[in-house]
């Protein structure tokens, strides 16, 4: 009988290896992971570290740093032209009021009400400015832009039309 016995705690004390090795590789896993945790949360800390600092000193002159703030601002200066692109490929254009983007198509500005100003090209490659001229729907005076009610009539402006014969000014 000892060999039985001693077979099986053989396997007894070969299990408990084989477990005690599964617990130590996913404490490994455990560890390993929280540590690549405090590395992300540390370059978070390291990148808002280095904004902030270009945030406030990037006008001083500090020879040590004016390469990488010359080079954020020129970086940040390529991204503005790449999402401008971006947006001009979409239809869209900036409020002339605001800033903000103007859809396609849009009449107005959806962040701040001001009457979308379309941009023409012209024959010589300049580009004019013309706001799209618009009417009152109840009596058919001509809407300054900018306003939410008709000069003339007092009526409420929300979604008028263009008047279709006067498409251009």
């Amino acid at each position: 009988m000892g060999f039985l016995e001693n077979l099986g705690k053989g396997i007894s004390d070969f299990s408990q290896s084989t477990i005690q090795k599964g617990k130590d590789v996913a404490n490994v896993a455990k560890f390993s992971r929280l540590i690549s945790d405090e590395e992300r949360a540390m370059s978070k800390l390291f990148e808002q570290l280095g904004r902030k600092y270009f945030d406030l000193r990037s006008e001083a002159n500090e020879e040590d740093f004016a390469d990488f703030i010359i080079g954020v601002k020129e970086s940040q200066e390529r991204i503005r032209e790449y999402q401008d692109s971006i947006k001009e490929l979409q239809g869209i254009t900036k409020c002339v009021n605001c800033g903000g983007d103007i859809p396609n198509g849009a009449k107005f500005c959806p962040d701040c009400g001001a009457e979308a100003i379309r941009v023409e090209p012209q024959e010589d490659g300049e580009e004019t400015v013309r706001p799209e001229k618009r009417y009152c729907s109840e009596c058919g005076a001509v809407i300054i832009p900018g306003s939410r009610f008709c000069t003339s009539c007092g009526r409420k402006i929300e979604e008028e039309e263009k008047k279709p014969d006067d498409t251009e000014l």
